[in-house]
């Protein structure tokens, strides 16, 4: 009787184990930062009011924007704008493809050696649960800061949402907010 007693309980914390080890050790976070110094909080993902998590999602879409339009002085900057880009697109999706043909033919590096672009987001709205609008002005100068031109542009940002998968993945798109697809053009 003891014996089938301990062999129960032993199948029971084998099982309970092997439950526990199966669940997903990956939860995302958000951490408040004031004045990029001092933590203000910190929440778990799933428990963000959507509201909330909508505001992270606009902010990550302007993050990318700004990275892909933006041309710096610094390369060292430039090329962790373009790292954080990448980071959030779709391997082998159109919005990949369009980057890479759109870096391609203007290389951000190779015209920072003539002009610099500053991108100012001026709204950012949702069209669906997938997709965004997003419009913005670019502040073309030459590199001693004389104005070149101010044009806008408008984009239409499809997204998925998918789990980061690995730390890396955690790391540079913890929402896992993933752009799938987007249609920009100058307005002006």
């Amino acid at each position: 009787m003891f014996a089938f007693l301990a062999l129960l309980v032993s199948a029971l914390a084998v099982g309970g184990v092997g439950y526990i080890g199966a669940q997903s050790k990956i939860k995302p976070y958000v951490i408040g930062v004031k004045n990029d110094e001092e933590i203000i909080g910190v929440a778990s993902v799933e428990k963000l009011p959507t509201s909330q998590l909508d505001a992270l999602k606009v902010r990550e879409l302007e993050q990318f924007v700004e990275d892909i339009r933006s041309v710096l002085s610094d390369t060292e900057a430039a090329e962790k704008a373009v790292r954080r880009a990448y980071a959030k697109l779709i391997p082998n999706s159109p919005a990949q493809t369009q980057i890479a043909e759109a870096f391609q033919k203007e290389n951000p590096f190779e015209r920072a050696a003539r002009e610099l672009v500053k991108v100012e987001i001026q709204s950012t709205l949702p069209l669906s649960d997938s997709t965004w609008q997003i419009e913005w002005t670019e502040t073309v100068t030459d590199r001693q800061g004389a104005l070149l031109d101010t044009p806008r542009f408008k984009a239409t940002i499809n997204t998925q949402t998918i789990q980061p998968q690995n730390k890396t993945q955690m790391k540079q798109n913890p929402l896992g907010l993933w752009i799938n697809a987007f249609n920009d053009v100058q307005i002006k």
